[in-house]
């Protein structure tokens, strides 16, 4: 392994006044996931780790990968959280504590060879009004969750755990989404066409979302399949118990009609007709043009490719 392959990166949200990295570190800190990608494809490193939320993550990976569509390969990608939700790196942690790691023996950084936890997870690609394309590592969705996204950025500065501050900006998302009339047909290859009237539309590979709750029943990964939930319309209290139960992973036992979880599946295709209200999030970023959000019309997803992450 030369001197190039061992090098670690370490990009770090410029919100974060404070971090002490490894002394063979290269520490960058950005002030946009377009600077941290130039960074990384300049210098090319081994391990890259991402000092910040689930937005760090996403928004670098996803510059990286649009850039250079195979530069994760062979790459290991280290999270330390330090952002309001962190879905992803606790989904890790619960693979991590079910034993679904792997180990690898080798000369990282260290005087002499150790074997270090690895865990490989598959990633997402979805292709929004066959325009746009942004890539999925823990949780996107269409509806609830990006209206919500949108109403927790107005309430980031409340002094309050960031569940607490989830819900009430789902409660809020409920209140200006389920007055909208929209349909949404589905194609998953395999299973065939079916239809909803959503409120939310999930496509998940981690466990966790919206700031730590636990919303995918499957504890899985890198088995080339993801799952997707809907949350159909109802009155604003079942939507809101829905939202709970289906964060509680107790959906099965209410037998809510209000909720569905499909089969695992490799790709899905959406049409969504009759709303202007449904927008885009992956991993708590709303996909944006400009200042605005951008309403689906239809959107495709599909597993896009590995990503092996290394473990504390």
């Amino acid at each position: 392994m030369n001197d190039m392959e061992k090098k670690r990166v370490v990009i770090v949200n410029q919100n974060i006044t404070r971090y002490k990295a490894q002394p063979e570190a290269e520490v960058v800190f950005t002030s946009s996931s377009k600077d941290a990608a130039n960074n990384l494809i300049n210098l090319n490193p081994r391990i890259i780790e991402l000092v910040g939320g689930d937005g760090t993550l996403s928004g670098t990976l996803n510059d990286v990968l649009i850039a250079n569509g195979s530069f994760l390969k062979d790459k290991l990608i280290k999270i330390t959280p330090r952002g309001s939700g962190n879905d992803r790196h606790k989904s890790l942690i619960e693979l991590n504590r079910a034993g679904l790691y792997s180990t690898l023996a080798g000369n990282f950084e260290k005087t002499e060879d150790v074997a270090i936890r690895i865990i490989t997870d598959d990633y997402l690609l979805a292709t929004i009004n066959d325009t746009y394309q942004r890539y999925i590592f823990n949780v996107g969705g269409i509806g609830l969750d990006s209206q919500t996204l949108l109403e927790y950025e107005d309430l980031r500065r409340r002094k309050m755990p960031a569940t607490f501050r989830y819900f009430e900006a789902a409660t809020k998302a409920i209140y200006k989404l389920n007055g909208s009339v929209g349909k949404v047909d589905y194609d998953v290859p395999g299973i065939g066409l079916d239809s909803a009237e959503p409120v939310m539309f999930l496509f998940m590979l981690g466990k966790y979302f919206g700031g730590g709750m636990p919303i995918n029943q499957k504890l899985q990964n890198n088995d080339g399949m993801f799952e997707s939930v809907i949350l159909r319309r109802g009155t604003n209290l079942k939507l809101f118990r829905s939202l709970i139960a289906i964060s509680m992973l107790q959906q099965p036992q209410y037998n809510n009609p209000l909720v569905s979880y499909l089969k695992p599946m490799n790709k899905v295709k959406l049409q969504v007709d009759n709303t202007d209200k449904f927008y885009f999030e992956s991993d708590g970023e709303v996909l944006m043009e400009g200042n605005n959000p951008v309403t689906v019309r239809k959107i495709e997803v599909e597993i896009a490719g590995k990503i092996t992450y290394l473990l504390d």
